[in-house]
């Protein structure tokens, strides 16, 4: 059933709405909130049994601070490390406890009959994994050895030096930071810069070399299966691999051999050997429709990976491969650590050509890259950094890692330009993307004489007869062969169509965009030449006259002069409540770099994301960490945010307004000046507390609603007495006051100053952003500020049930009116996972075997409509995408790795909407069960007002439920004014959900 219209399928409610007319207790404003229940089903007998994460309820070794007492009377010693310093990872204290742990582990799973553990979390996490059927699910929840049971989920990589980069971040040079470090062969020396990702290629020359022993670490070298000669040698001083979550292509090696090269790219980008020569030559057809892209502009993540073409005669006038015009010099490359070693992590495997990481694979490398003592995580992978680690596994990981003293880095995304997209932790740095001097130029030379720049790679094509092969799909080899095509953008991949016009015996391609801003110099089959949509025309009208022929000049990585980076198009933005996301950003678009050659020879390549970017933020925290070794996580986290340049409004967006924080953070990555910051703000992690209360080097109010103050500590890591005086730079209509605003610090000494914020005329609902130097004369240390002022800081969701607080950001009267709660419409069908998997496209969306089609009335007067898919309607592995469309016109999409999609059309026009869900893939062969869940909510009955206090807190309880069910409502609050706030109140069916973990 293809569900083509909603009586294609079923629709349910999820619940029956029951007024229960209770009003609030406390100070409700008049408020009745109705509830409603849902009759869940209960599992199925014969249920499969899937993968779980099991957490215990005692602390991980990173987290235990002692207490515990053992049946023999004694109580075991704490293992959480103080400030400043690393996790013992062989302590007597260490090695009690880790065997407390097993045993409380093994007791746990006496009481589960047929579950066996297929890994065991002690460090960062404490528990296991194992495969549980619903059954076996409720039955560990119910234990009090457990705290929570969680489904493995499936994450992606976010997915990096060209040739020059290591300059356009300060490294080479007599005044660079290699030099402050003892010269590359000395940069980043005895640390260990852990990669969880998808491998590596050991053999590449950016591993070579020898390098300074890393005598913390204790981990070992597990070469796996069929890969021969895998070996840890040079830069690679370990690599383990984890394969119990995802089922892997069959062509990748079951070892920690990289095979997708996203891995091996993170690596050399972060600790690649210093100096290495790097070139590009064609893929052959069958590798270019595999690679992806490179960017120069608004693109998302991908490859343009560089190696031998295909063998086999090449058309007339081709490049023929090994030949000087067939493989162009790039230059030469470097690591941003070059002297560091790096230990492997497999845990992210190609899954039907796509690089997936199961969490359970994940947190066990984590786990044991802890354990093996490693100083710096590079964590590239999709939702990293978006999590709680108080129900979310691998943020608790990653939470612990940082405890354990592990500097973390994970990429922010790459969904941008859309806001909100990404996520900040005061314990992780979260890094964006942006560009950097050097690009892939390649030239068309017209017959005529015009020259049309653009991007590209490879060899050049001499001149020949140029014709016109529209999208390039089904070319005829008789007006093709021996000739440059030119192929308009859009229909097909771009790699497809090049591989067409091989196939058809054209030489050349020229890909011309339509409508698209961005250029991609992706390692196309043929000679291929990315030209703008000004180029377009130009190309038309020269078709139109006598005998049109064209040649394309060798690429080349061309320096641009720029010096002001542009943040990339596809860089996640925030902001995210109280912290800075991104953190920082560092160089992410069109990078060169080692990938693996396992699937078509490639040993250089160009790669965009925020993962590009993270590796080399990685690189200069283990520069830090080799320099200043008793430095904690947040410390370097701090030199390298406060040393940031460019947030002075010098940073700019790809399409040239001004960015802020919400797109790069605290500026642009100075390794040289983050080498000697002059202050830093110390601090522990600490998951619990509110972020603006921790000593991050920022000031982040995500809702300013009154005055708020925060209290900020700084420690002199110089080597001399200084007097550090503040500059303020205030946020528009934002008032800022530092108190004190001169300290003076001896070495090692500490103080604190206060900063109060004040809205005075700021608009409500936008991002405001100032920032706070302090200067001694030679050390600049800038701290940004960045603040939401809103009319209400109200929580932007609450369960049903629950009590809530509000405070106000004005004094007047507070209006609050209430919308619903409304239940879920379930609609549901069944779509095929076997089967031909055809295109979804968006200009044209239709139903399939793969596409179902739900329509649902919207009508007048209506506040917010919801179209959403949960997980737990879904096997685990299970990914679907969400497109919403009113008269043929898409009004939202939502295009995760997994099955928890949300679409909210805030006041929707009225009208008939057609949703489309896809599945992208899934477990099994047989037809899957598909739900979507809708909510339609009409505008609510009149305000109920109240007379408010700025900043003066107030609490609204007494909000009851009758039972489970999935209901969505809505209370907005207002000043009377152009001021707003939204808080959506809601139900879930909490059968399947995952019982929240305490920190």
């Amino acid at each position: 059933m293809t569900g083509r219209h909603r009586s294609a399928g079923t629709a349910t409610r999820a619940g029956v709405r029951r007024p229960v007319g209770v009003a609030s207790a406390g100070l409700a404003l008049g408020l009745v909130i109705p509830s409603g229940a849902l009759a869940v089903p209960s599992a199925t007998p014969d249920a499969p049994a899937v993968l779980h994460l099991v957490q215990l309820v005692d602390a991980p070794i990173a987290a235990y601070p002692g207490g515990r007492s053992v049946p023999d009377g004694d109580v075991l010693a704490g293992t959480r490390p103080r400030r400043g310093q690393r996790l013992g990872l062989d302590s007597s204290a260490v090695r009690r406890y880790l065997a407390y742990l097993d045993l409380q582990r093994r007791a746990v799973l006496r009481q589960l009959p047929g579950v066996r553990a297929v890994y065991a979390y002690r460090w960062t996490f404490n528990g296991f994994a194992a495969e549980l059927t619903p059954d076996q699910v409720a039955a560990a929840r119910r234990l009090p050895g457990v705290r929570a049971v969680t489904r493995d989920a499936v994450h992606t990589v976010d997915g990096v030096e060209p040739a020059g980069t290591s300059e356009f971040l300060g490294l080479p040079g007599p005044t660079g930071a290699w030099e402050r470090l003892g010269g590359p062969a000395r940069a980043g020396a005895g640390t260990v810069i852990g990669v969880v990702d998808s491998g590596i290629w050991a053999a590449h020359p950016s591993f070579g070399g020898r390098r300074a022993a890393a005598p913390r670490y204790r981990g070992t070298c597990d070469a796996g299966r069929i890969v021969k000669d895998f070996q840890c040698r040079g830069a690679l001083v370990g690599a383990r691999w984890y394969l119990k979550g995802v089922a892997a292509d069959a062509a990748e090696p079951r070892s920690p051999a990289d095979y997708d090269g996203h891995g091996t790219h993170a690596a050399a980008v972060a600790a690649g050997a210093a100096d290495v020569s790097a070139t590009v030559s064609p893929a052959g057809a069958a590798g270019a429709a595999r690679s992806g892209a490179a960017r120069s502009g608004a693109a998302r993540s991908g490859a343009a990976e560089a190696g031998p073409a295909e063998a086999g005669k090449a058309p007339p006038g081709a490049a023929r491969p090994g030949s000087a015009q067939a493989r162009e010099a790039l230059g030469a490359v470097s690591g941003v650590a070059p002297a560091a070693r790096v230990a492997a992590y497999k845990a992210c495997w190609r899954v039907e050509g796509r690089a997936s990481c199961a969490e359970s694979d994940t947190v066990a490398a984590i786990d044991q890259a802890v354990a093996d003592g490693v100083d710096v995580l590079n964590v590239a992978i999709e939702g990293a950094s978006g999590g709680s680690p108080a129900d979310d596994p691998l943020a608790s990981a990653l939470y612990r890692a940082a405890q354990a003293g592990v500097f973390v880095a994970a990429s922010a995304g790459n969904d941008g330009p859309a806001p909100r997209t990404a996520h900040g932790k005061p314990w992780l740095t979260s890094v964006a993307a942006g560009t950097h001097d050097r690009s892939p130029a390649a030239v068309v030379r017209l017959g005529d004489g015009t020259r049309l720049s653009g991007a590209g790679l490879g060899a050049g094509v001499p001149a020949r007869p140029l014709v016109d092969g529209a999208e390039c799909r089904a070319l005829d080899p008789e007006k093709v062969r021996g000739r440059i095509v030119l192929c308009l953008r859009g229909g097909n991949g771009r790699t497809e169509k090049s591989a067409e016009v091989q196939r058809a015996g054209g030489v050349g391609m020229v890909l011309a965009n339509d409508d698209a801003d961005e250029l991609t110099a992706d390692r196309h089959a043929i000679p291929t030449v990315n030209v703008d949509q000004q180029a377009y025309p130009k190309l038309r009208r020269y078709l139109a006259g006598a005998r049109p022929s064209a040649a394309l000049e060798p690429a080349h990585m061309r320096r641009t002069g720029e010096t002001r980076p542009e943040v990339a198009e596809f860089s996640s933005r925030g902001p995210d409540g109280d912290a800075l996301a991104p953190d920082l950003m560092a160089p992410g678009e069109d990078v060169v770099a080692a990938v693996s050659p396992a699937r078509d020879g490639a040993t250089f390549g160009l790669r965009s994301g925020t993962s590009v970017a993270t590796a080399q933020v990685a690189g200069a925290a283990a520069l830090l960490r080799g320099l200043h070794p008793r430095w904690s996580p947040a410390a370097v986290k701090s030199a390298l945010l406060t040393s940031a340049t460019g947030g002075d409004d010098q940073i700019s967006t790809s399409g040239g307004e001004t960015a802020g924080p919400a797109e790069y953070g605290a500026g642009a990555l100075s390794v040289r000046r983050a080498l000697t910051p002059g202050l830093v703000f110390d601090s522990s992690a600490a998951a619990t507390a509110p972020y603006s209360a921790q000593n991050t080097p920022s000031i982040v109010l995500g809702s300013l609603a009154g005055v708020r103050a925060v209290r900020r500590t700084v420690t002199n890591v110089g080597t001399t007495t200084a007097r550090y005086t503040a500059r303020v730079d205030e946020p528009p209509g934002v008032d800022v006051a530092v108190s004190p605003t001169e300290l003076t610090l001896d070495p090692g000494e500490t103080a604190s100053f206060t900063v109060t914020v004040h809205r005075v005329s700021a608009p409500y609902d936008q991002l405001a952003a100032g920032s706070i130097t302090w200067s001694d004369g030679t050390h600049t240390v800038r701290v940004p500020v960045a603040v939401t002022p809103v009319v209400v800081a109200a929580p932007q969701a609450v369960e049903l049930g629950s009590s809530l607080t509000v405070v106000p950001g004005f004094t007047g009267r507070l209006s609050a009116r209430i919308a619903g709660p409304v239940p879920a419409i379930g609609h549901t069908t069944r779509l095929r996972v076997t089967g031909k998997r055809t295109r979804f496209t968006s200009a044209a969306p239709k139903a399939s075997d793969r596409v179902a089609r739900f329509t649902v009335t919207v009508p007048r007067d209506t506040t917010l409509a919801r179209f959403a898919t949960d997980a737990l309607d879904y096997p685990v592995g299970t990914d679907v995408d969400v497109f919403v469309y009113r008269d043929g016109k898409r009004v939202g999409r939502s295009g995760g790795p997994a099955a928890d999609e949300r679409i909210d059309v805030s006041t929707p026009q009225a009208g008939r909407y057609d949703v489309y869900v896809q599945l992208v893939g899934a477990p099994g062969t047989g037809p899957l069960p598909v739900r979507l869940d809708s909510y339609v909510i009409a505008e609510g009955e009149p305000s109920a007002e109240r007379s408010v206090n700025a900043g003066t807190p107030l609490r609204l309880s007494g909000l009851p439920t009758e039972g489970p069910g999935r209901w969505l409502g809505q209370i907005r609050w207002s000043d009377g004014g152009t001021g707003e706030a939204t808080t959506l109140v809601s139900a879930v069916d909490r059968l399947f959900s995952d019982d929240p973990a305490a920190d």
